[in-house]
């Protein structure tokens, strides 16, 4: 039997939470402080049949081996997974917000899956960023959003932060005035049942802060 076929099998386009929650838990359960830790106290099982291992963490199968390998070839293999259903959770971002996310003038929407991706691989980082930022060379007085939306690769949750600054058109008497926090008095913490419900709800939470930016704007021109 090939160790495969112990895998949930799924469409095309889907991502397995139960695997990928399992998979995260693993790498730490073998890793960093816990590296000499035995698979048995880690939660890892393992079961070899004609020449491949299944590897399972509490119950739930995380990789497929040969039937002999090391701590290290298991550790690789783990990441190596991830890495690749990080990739997979950028392209469902990509494919709702790029490149239909509304953005205020003078700003851009910055995906860099390479670089947000590497830090799985470094130091085994379970989240990744993707923002909006003005562009450079913005005019001086223009308003200046900045908004992060922070995805964890364990399972579909996000934190959403955005702030702006509001020049006014009189002189501000003293230090410059704090930006505001667009998502103040809100839940900024995200969890969905699926990564694409969640990118949908992060970008219903967007539009509702660019819609309070907007206000903030009328608002400040309207005393300046």
């Amino acid at each position: 039997m090939n160790a495969q076929l112990a895998f949930v099998p799924l469409g095309t386009n889907d991502i397995d939470l139960a695997r990928l929650d399992a998979t995260w838990k693993a790498v730490e359960a073998i890793s960093g402080e816990f590296v000499r830790r035995s698979y048995l106290a880690s939660g890892i099982t393992m079961a070899t049949r004609g020449g491949a291992t299944t590897v399972t963490y509490r119950g739930v199968a995380v990789a497929a081996m040969p039937a002999r390998f090391s701590r290290r070839d298991l550790f690789r293999t783990l990441i190596d997974w991830l890495y690749a259903q990080g990739s997979r959770v950028f392209e469902v971002l990509a494919s709702q917000w790029v490149p239909t996310l509304p953005l205020p003038a003078g700003h851009v929407l910055l995906v860099d899956a390479a670089a947000e991706l590497s830090w799985v691989k470094s130091i085994r980082s379970n989240s990744v960023s993707v923002f909006v930022k003005p562009r450079e060379g913005l005019p001086t007085g223009s308003v200046e959003l900045n908004a992060e939306f922070r995805i964890f690769l364990d399972r579909p949750r996000a934190v959403l932060f955005m702030d702006c600054d509001i020049p006014s058109r009189q002189p501000w008497p003293g230090p410059p005035p704090p930006r505001s926090d667009l998502m103040a008095g809100r839940d900024r913490s995200i969890v969905s049942p699926t990564y694409g419900e969640l990118a949908a709800e992060l970008r219903r939470r967007y539009q509702s802060g660019l819609a309070d930016l907007a206000s903030l704007v009328a608002m400040t021109r309207t005393c300046s």
